[in-house]
């Protein structure tokens, strides 16, 4: 028990190292083995996302790990979960509205994109604490899609997350740990003021002359 303690201990300090820019250098690879390495450190990561217990909220809801596609041109992002444990879109307008901008605003197939949330459980209010811990796993799912850009709705939570709430970035494409990003509104916002979507159409517009 006082080893997976430790082991605990040490995982965490090396993701929040990570999480502040350290990086470790590897030795080449032939491009077989670098392959089979990669397939089995997504499958590491997807386990320590679905068994996190880092903070009260998978107390709630088990975490949800997205869809990471590491071909994927886009990174759609939103502040909780809008998939549930089998990938499939929860049965919510916020939902639908994302399944919209995916095929008719986009045009995207499903190898073009990936689908993750900033939290990984419950819809419930969120704590600044909730944000720190979670941003290691974001940042470590993000790694594995280091050519995609990162769409966030997600408003001033997604400014707050990403430590820019004193910046000018709203709206913008942005440089973020060598990715490009743009913060628009959340897809919440948009179904409660339907006035926002003109401006949010001017943010995907830009993302999208972009690619």
């Amino acid at each position: 028990m006082k080893y997976r303690l430790k082991q605990y201990q040490q995982l965490k300090k090396l993701y929040i190292l990570k999480a502040l820019g350290q990086r470790y250098i590897e030795r080449a690879q032939e491009p077989s083995l670098a392959q089979d390495d990669q397939k089995e450190d997504l499958h590491s990561l997807r386990q320590k996302i679905l068994h996190c217990r880092f903070c009260e909220r998978s107390k709630i809801q088990e975490p949800i790990f997205g869809i990471l596609n590491t071909a994927a041109r886009v990174v759609f992002v939103t502040p909780t979960p809008i998939l549930d444990a089998k990938n499939q879109f929860l049965p919510n307008r916020s939902a639908r509205m994302l399944q919209d901008i995916l095929t008719n605003v986009f045009g995207f197939d499903a190898r073009e994109y990936g689908i993750l949330s900033l939290l990984k459980c419950a819809d419930t209010p969120i704590t600044k604490e909730e944000f720190l811990q979670c941003q290691l796993h974001f940042f470590a799912q993000l790694q594995k899609m280091p050519h995609a850009m990162v769409l966030c709705f997600g408003g001033k939570e997604a400014l707050d997350f990403f430590d820019l709430l004193d910046q000018n970035f709203f709206g913008k494409l942005i440089k973020l740990r060598d990715q490009r990003f743009l913060i628009t509104y959340s897809l919440l916002d948009l179904l409660k003021n339907p006035s926002l979507k003109r401006e949010t159409m001017q943010h995907l517009s830009l993302l999208k002359e972009a690619l």
